[in-house]
């Protein structure tokens, strides 16, 4: 029965609350009910539509002294109707969402903060130093993965450890390079790192002795303006006038010993190729002297000698040794005979 009356109210087209009497009237003999049924169709549907207004909300009143609500109420034939016009459109009001504060949305951004206990370093090739780093995290010093950078590796790489500490080593090549760090919000620290040769220097830079002779020089080899021991070798560039030997007990002393007359030089090289180098002159063993530096001889048919004596040694009296060989420059002119 309900079924029946809700497919006439829908072809009428609108939503009708009937009573008793009007529902006799649209129903045919055959599908008639009694008033109780009636009656209790008739509640059900006004708790329906009192549930339908109590959802939707309340609209403001107009302006033009119209009710916006489009309930209308027939009293045709004395008989009280209500009929609720069809909406055209759900009329609702949403509420804006409230717009969050700046504080609520937005992140606190961390604030972080790297310094080195060195920021300058000069480095002789070959060496490592350690500096140390310190991370604050939002004033806290904290344990943070940093990013580190060296600007040219073939000078000086950097080998970080999570402790704080970070290894610089420079490699063979002279030059400088920044060493920069990076925190995870961009902020950055340098190192300046200066590679340089060690400086090797000699007490003497020129040596002269006679054949047989010996003299010594030695090697300084300073860092940080310290002198370090270290290992040399020697490269002489004419070993037929002298010869360098590196002194057994001193290492860094070199003993130096005339074979012949003759210049040369020697060159000292330390374990990182900074090098020095030293002039060798070697001169004759003795003195010597003729007791003619001149001689003038007449032509004739009998030939005319004259003695040559050289002297050897720094005074008068040294000896004439047997072992002395006289040689002419042109025997047709002079020959010369023991």
């Amino acid at each position: 029965m309900n079924n029946k009356v809700k497919e006439i109210t829908k072809r009428i087209g609108k939503m009708v609350v009937v009573t008793p009497l009007v529902l006799s009237m649209l129903v045919p003999n055959s599908m008639s009910i009694s008033a109780e049924e009636a009656q209790t169709d008739q509640s059900e549907q006004t708790t329906t539509n009192q549930s339908q207004n109590n959802t939707q909300v309340e609209m403001e009143p107009s302006t033009d002294g119209t009710n916006t609500n489009n309930n209308s109420t027939d009293t045709t034939n004395g008989s009280s109707t209500v009929v609720e016009e069809p909406q055209t459109q759900q009329q609702t009001t949403q509420e804006e969402p409230q717009a969050a504060s700046v504080e609520d949305t937005e992140e606190t951004e961390d604030t972080y903060t790297v310094t080195l206990d060195k920021t300058d370093l000069t480095m002789f090739l070959g060496k490592t130093t350690i500096i140390k780093f310190t991370v604050t995290k939002n004033g806290e010093v904290v344990r943070e993965k940093l990013y580190w950078e060296s600007e040219d590796e073939s000078i000086a790489t950097v080998d970080p450890d999570s402790l704080g500490y970070a290894k610089i080593k420079t490699k063979n090549k002279i030059g400088s390079t920044n060493i920069t760090v990076y925190a995870p919000d961009g902020t950055t620290a340098t190192c300046h790192v200066r590679a340089k040769k060690s400086e090797l220097t000699l007490d003497k830079t020129n040596v002269e002795l006679k054949v047989d002779d010996t003299d010594s020089f030695t090697a300084i080899y300073m860092e940080d303006e310290k002198v370090i021991s270290t290992d040399y070798t020697i490269e002489v560039r004419d070993p037929e006038i002298a010869k360098v030997e590196q002194d057994k007990e001193e290492k860094s002393k070199f003993i130096v010993t005339g074979l012949k007359c003759g210049s040369t030089s020697v060159t000292v090289k330390s374990a990182d190729d900074t090098v020095a180098s030293c002039s060798i002159k070697v001169n004759s063993l003795l003195k010597m002297t003729l007791n003619y530096t001149e001689i003038t001889l007449t032509k004739k048919e009998k030939k005319e000698y004259t003695r040559l004596t050289a002297t050897i040694g720094d005074n008068d009296e040294a000896e004439n040794p047997r072992s002395l060989i006289y040689k002419s420059d042109n025997s047709d002119v002079v020959d010369v005979y023991d």
